[in-house]
């Protein structure tokens, strides 16, 4: 894993610095634009990737039997078949 440092505080961090000084330039960067508001530069530590799986088959079944009637909920009407 490459290492690389990312500025949380103004919404979601996006942007992947490949320095140390590329972060706290960013970080000052944007507490400047937003006074007041504390803007932390996080370093990652480590990854984890959780492999992805087969889904498992679908199948599709029919009901034993259909009602001779079907309640439209969405307009409270009854439908005969």
């Amino acid at each position: 894993m490459q290492r690389y440092w990312m500025v949380l505080g103004g919404g979601r961090p996006s942007v992947k610095h490949q320095s140390l000084e590329a972060a706290r330039a960013e970080a000052a960067r944007l507490s400047r634009l937003d006074r007041g508001k504390k803007f932390v530069v996080l370093q990652a530590v480590g990854e984890l990737l959780c492999p992805a799986q087969e889904p498992p088959p679908v199948q599709w079944r029919e009901p034993d039997h259909l009602p001779s009637v079907w309640l439209d909920t969405a307009i409270g009407k009854r439908w005969a078949t």
